[in-house]
């Protein structure tokens, strides 16, 4: 892929017409016109030069500033939280902070790619004794050291990755001479604000979709929000906004247009996206033939351990601990996928 600023190849295809419908209607004409705009815009994102994207990534960052204080007023009031409140925090953190970081985290690797850098550049790689290779993609820079202070996370990639051969493994989107577009329906997560948004990005950015993101009900009172902040996204036809249950979710699900589905949510909702519902659902599913014609991916929670294993821990350290432990387990009333949920003790 090129590194040009000029204009895509494709035209844009845009419709006049508002980025989202109204919840209270089920608005099958704008549904269908809004898959069609994407499908008509597929190709024209999958080849638009990197540096392109990452000026509209640098727009995306500035309207998150923007947008993020009305972003934080809205979350506070539905859930009933006071703006000056210590538990106000969680909203900035898990909200405009998080998809902040998200666009930088992405404008650093698309940097990487504009300048003929390897994507990993400045990770530490290393070799088990088994033969797995390990990136230590946390932390990534100083910002990380300072705020993170002791925590680290690394990759273990797929057996038979080399470190020789782990570049071939990483932005595979970006080596394509011919990237071909798609249309990716993402479900929305209802939990962390964050979530919709970054998904929407991680498979426009890593994969070359466009995206329609339909909004869950419990946290749908955001989509203006969002609309707002991808307004540069959402007028040249990249992306589409939309609300509704599981009817709306079908309709977008089924089309013709849309070609690979993301849902971040329950385990349950995944198997009915899946495998259908009723009797003949669980049966598909023992034999592992799904009902979905169509990739997908998914992010369904899980069950977090905290374990606390032996040491020369000091009262201090166990009382300390102990409010990490708690902070984890009720950061959103514990409506979070990434929740402590299971206390290990030695």
């Amino acid at each position: 892929m090129g590194t040009r600023l000029d204009a895509c190849a494709h035209p844009i295809v845009t419709r006049a017409r508002p980025p989202f419908y109204p919840r209270a209607s089920m608005d099958t004409a704008y549904l269908d016109d809004a898959v069609a705009d994407l499908a008509a815009n597929k190709q024209s994102f999958a080849t638009a030069p990197v540096r392109e994207k990452i000026a509209m990534l640098g727009r995306l960052r500035e309207r998150t500033g923007l947008m993020a204080r009305g972003w934080v007023q809205a979350a506070t009031r539905a859930k009933g939280i006071a703006m000056d409140s210590p538990f106000a925090g969680e909203e900035w953190t898990s909200g405009p902070y998080a998809l902040a970081a998200g666009i930088n985290a992405l404008e650093t690797t698309l940097r990487r790619i504009a300048e003929g850098r390897h994507v990993l550049d400045g990770l530490p790689v290393s070799t088990r004794g088994d033969g797995r290779v390990v990136v230590r993609v946390f932390p990534a820079d100083a910002q990380d050291r300072v705020f993170f202070s002791g925590h680290r996370a690394d990759v273990w990639m797929q057996p038979g990755v080399t470190e020789a051969t782990l570049g071939d493994t990483v932005a595979s989107f970006y080596r394509k001479r011919h990237p071909e577009g798609a249309v990716a329906l993402v479900l929305g997560a209802g939990n962390i604000a964050s979530i919709p948004p970054l998904d929407a990005l991680y498979r426009m950015l890593v994969h070359g979709n466009v995206a329609i993101v339909k909004l869950n009900p419990v946290n749908d009172y955001l989509g203006p929000i969002y609309a707002e902040i991808f307004a540069d996204f959402i007028d040249r036809g990249f992306l589409r906004i939309f609300y509704g249950g599981n009817e709306a979710g079908a309709a977008i699900l089924n089309s013709d247009n849309v070609d690979t589905v993301h849902i971040t949510g329950s385990a349950s909702s995944h198997d009915q996206i899946v495998y259908g519902s009723g009797p003949e659902a669980a049966e598909r599913r023992r034999l592992g033939q799904p009902l979905l014609g169509k990739p997908i991916t998914s992010e369904l929670g899980g069950v977090s351990p905290f374990i606390v294993v032996p040491g020369p821990w000091s009262e201090a350290d166990l009382r300390y601990q102990a409010e990490h432990f708690v902070t984890q387990k009720i950061l959103n009333g514990g409506f979070n996928c990434v929740a402590a949920q299971v206390l290990v003790l030695a």
